[in-house]
């Protein structure tokens, strides 16, 4: 059902999705890959799109027992905290506008404090050509708009638990 430039009504992408099998969802790069083969339609996003202009919005689109899938809001300049998904795997796919992704390593960490140290590393693009999977080996990471992008941007986020 890919073809080169077609983008998948919302509905369709839900409807696909969930024939993936659980077991799949523990490989990152073949979720990255069906994300990567499946961009969504952005004029079919409507019904889950919610702005606020104080803070990103998360707008579920659709929850099975296996995963999450959410459509984030961004309005120019928003940004989420530094974080990880505590044991889930999390793939990111943008198709209205384009987002930052800076990911940190982790220097040190202690468990007892709930506290660590923590360094950038790499900083990722995601746009509507370039879906991205956070690497459970480095999860910490946090994802923006920046204002010199100057325009609204909506990412889905793919939550599911790491087994």
């Amino acid at each position: 059902m890919t073809v080169s430039g077609l983008r998948f009504p919302v509905q369709i992408f839900v409807t696909e999705l969930r024939e993936i099998r659980p077991k799949m969802f523990t490989r990152v790069a073949d979720v990255r890959q069906f994300l990567l083969e499946h961009p969504v339609n952005p004029t079919t996003l409507g019904p889950y799109l919610y702005w606020d202009v104080e803070h990103y919005t998360r707008n579920p689109i659709d929850k099975t027992p296996f995963y999450e899938l959410l459509a984030i809001c961004w309005e120019v300049g928003q940004g989420s905290a530094v974080h990880n998904h505590r044991g889930q795997n999390c793939w990111m796919a943008v198709p209205i506008g384009r987002l930052l992704v800076q990911n940190y390593r982790v220097l040190h960490q202690n468990v007892s404090t709930q506290s660590c140290d923590i360094a950038k590393s790499d900083i990722v693009e995601m746009n509507a050509t370039n879906s991205l999977a956070v690497n459970p080996e480095e999860p910490v990471h946090k994802v923006f708009n920046p204002r010199h992008f100057n325009a609204r941007a909506v990412s889905l986020h793919l939550l599911c638990a790491a087994v």
